[in-house]
Order: structure tokens, then C-alpha cells, then sequence
């Protein structure tokens, strides 16, 4: 059983404790990282930057529908209710241009109805043993309400 700690970064969620923060860090977003001996987690929260409120009534709309109808869902797709969010969790395939450092990808996906913006995670594990670890990460994800200052 993992031990864990919690991370709060205007998204919260827990990892486990023996991971260490990565100089990852959004340009232009709040972003970041962390790593551990058999996976590495990437976040990104954007607000805007060309993602604007019409984008995100699409997103969320899109989700409902997924929710809804099930079988509208990819392989390996799942929409969740996380801290009343809706989220997209799905399995994919590691990026080929050499820049993955594990050979498995999950993706969760969580765009904010308040505010143009969306968070996306990407964890990449070494093999199937990890998945357990990752869907822990990825449950614990919550984002308090965001109000943008004018």
C-alpha cells in the first residue's frame, strides 16, 4: 500500500510520497510535474489563451452526451464525476518522437463550466501494475470552484 501526500496547485490531488516535483511549469498556463521510479505525471491548467467560454460549453456539452450514451465512448474512454466536475479519463498511446519516458499513457481531462479553462493530466507508467496507482491519482483530483479576478 502506497503512502501519500497531498499536492495543491489550484488543482489538488494526492501522489505518492516517494515522488519528487520536476522544473516542469506552464509558460503561459499553470502547469508542472512529478515523478517517481516507474511513472511521471504532467499537469496543465489553462484559462483562455484561445480556449474561450464557447469552447467550453462544447466540451462539457460533449461529456454529458458521453455520460448519457455509453456507447458513444471510445475504447478505453470513461467519463467520471470528480468533485461535481465532469472528467475524461482514457488510456492512450505514448507519444513516438522519443520524448516519453514510459511505454503507457493515461490522459484525464476536466474543462471548468465558471471560467473558459480545462485541466488536463497525463501520467505515463511503465506497465498494467501501475494502472491501480494512476486511477487513485487520477480520483483524488479536485478543483475548488474558480472565480477570476477582473
Amino acid at each position: 500500500m502506497a503512502e501519500w501526500q497531498q499536492v495543491d496547485h489550484g488543482p489538488r490531488f494526492k501522489i505518492p510520497s516517494d515522488w519528487v516535483k520536476v522544473g516542469e511549469s506552464g509558460i503561459d498556463s499553470n502547469g508542472g510535474g512529478y515523478s517517481g521510479d516507474a511513472m511521471h505525471l504532467n499537469f496543465d491548467e489553462v484559462f483562455g489563451l484561445g480556449f474561450g467560454q464557447d469552447d467550453a460549453r462544447k466540451a462539457l456539452a460533449k461529456l454529458k452526451e458521453k455520460r448519457r450514451n455509453q456507447r458513444s465512448l471510445a475504447p478505453n474512454e470513461e467519463i467520471w464525476k470528480l468533485g461535481g466536475r465532469l472528467a475524461e479519463f482514457s488510456l492512450e498511446k505514448p507519444s513516438k518522437d522519443g520524448s516519453a519516458r514510459f511505454g503507457n499513457k493515461a490522459r484525464l481531462y476536466i474543462p471548468y463550466e465558471e471560467v473558459p479553462g480545462y485541466l488536463v493530466i497525463i501520467i505515463e507508467y511503465r506497465d498494467a501494475s501501475n494502472l491501480e496507482t494512476v486511477r487513485e491519482i487520477f480520483r483524488s483530483v479536485r478543483r475548488p470552484r474558480i472565480v477570476l479576478r477582473k
